[in-house]
């Protein structure tokens, strides 16, 4: 175990020796001493010191502070007493609020997340850590983005299913028509910004922020309520049209919109289901019109590998979830199919052409089943 005497030049030499010119036999001895340290009980307050002095501590040193606490909340929480558990809960959040960096604040929000739902006794957490966040967006963002993703399972927290259930109601359930006005808010926030270079994680937004929090958020509400909030939906299919000039926008878009498409699998509303068509069909219109025309041999020279493997995964997705529609109404949905052929069999990457392979698998499945025919 790392010893009482533990500094953080101790650490930072450590970490550094690492990633050094160093014999193995100085790394590995480097490697062995940061694991005990992580596992000990004064990682704690070392980390939470290392953290709290941004100036005199390097981003590489609060990094590696950060993600052993994020391991720390995760299997070590029982080293810390419950009072202890609730003062280091009052500094996480204030971290929060002193830090600018994304990854150091990714790790923190997944601390503060599990941190949340472990302490089942800290009641109405969500409106407290929002007090203390709202004057930081950027960050309430990043936090709400990983919030839902750390409650998809219970895997090793020590609850009882009744527990953990009734902790995700409070922190998922109870709180989602709220989140959706809060992206309604950041786009307008969003709005605001000045149009000058985006520097402060903590305090600016960005689309692609935007965009990533509504893909965790999109599951936890049925799609026939989601689709009608028009901000948000506009804002996924505006993102896809004008946002062809920076990938990460567009990937984060269709990121969105292919979970869109999938949680559309199980709604009866076929009015709901041609909206979606139509919108996707109009995308494509705009911005690969040529895909049923064109030459495979033109194809890398004339279309962007972004655009081909975002539009794959779209109609892939889409098609998989229509599969039953597809089939009862094939004079429908033939243009789709015929844009799907047209990209699976031009496109020359193969890793992609392979998004398609389910959905020609199921539609085969579907047509030949009677009743269909």
């Amino acid at each position: 175990m790392a010893n009482n005497g533990t500094t953080i030049n101790d650490i930072l030499n450590a970490i550094q020796c690492t990633s050094s010119n160093a014999s193995q036999q100085e790394k590995t001895k480097a490697l062995q001493y940061l694991e005990e340290f992580q596992r000990s009980t004064q990682a704690w307050n070392v980390c939470n010191d290392i953290l709290s002095d941004i100036q005199q501590t390097t981003l590489e040193l609060q990094i590696f502070a950060s993600q052993t606490l994020r391991n720390k909340v995760t299997y070590d929480l029982s080293q810390l007493d419950d009072n202890s558990q609730y003062q280091f809960k009052e500094s996480l959040i204030k971290l929060l609020t002193i830090h600018t960096q994304k990854l150091v604040l990714t790790q923190l929000s997944v601390s503060l997340a599990r941190l949340a739902i472990q302490l089942i006794n800290w009641k109405n957490p969500i409106p407290e850590i929002i007090t203390h966040l709202n004057n930081y967006p950027g960050t309430l963002l990043i936090f709400f983005k990983i919030l839902p993703e750390e409650t998809l399972d219970i895997g090793s927290l020590p609850l009882t299913e009744e527990e953990y259930n009734s902790r995700i109601y409070e922190l998922i359930n109870s709180i989602a028509d709220d989140i959706l006005q809060f992206l309604i808010s950041c786009i307008d926030t969003l709005k605001s910004q000045t149009a000058t270079e985006f520097k402060n994680t903590a305090l600016d937004i960005t689309l692609e922020q935007i965009l990533r929090c509504l893909s965790s958020w999109a599951y936890e509400f049925p799609i026939e309520k989601l689709l009608a909030v028009d901000p948000l939906v506009s804002l996924v299919f505006d993102s896809l049209l004008n946002g062809t000039d920076d990938p990460t926008i567009f990937e984060a878009a269709v990121d969105c919109l292919c979970i869109i498409f999938k949680e559309s699998r199980d709604t009866t509303n076929e009015n709901l289901i041609m909206a979606l068509y139509e919108h996707l069909m109009s995308l494509q219109a705009k911005l690969l019109p040529n895909i049923t025309t064109i030459a495979k041999s033109q194809v890398e020279d004339e279309i962007e590998p972004e655009l081909l493997e975002g539009f794959t995964r779209l109609f892939s997705e889409a098609g998989e979830a229509w599969v039953i529609p597809m089939s009862k109404s094939p004079q429908v949905f033939q243009p789709m199919v015929i844009v799907l052929l047209a990209l699976t069999c031009k496109n020359p990457d193969l890793d992609i052409v392979a998004y398609s392979f389910p959905f020609w698998f199921n539609l085969n499945q579907s047509l030949g089943l009677t009743r269909y025919k």
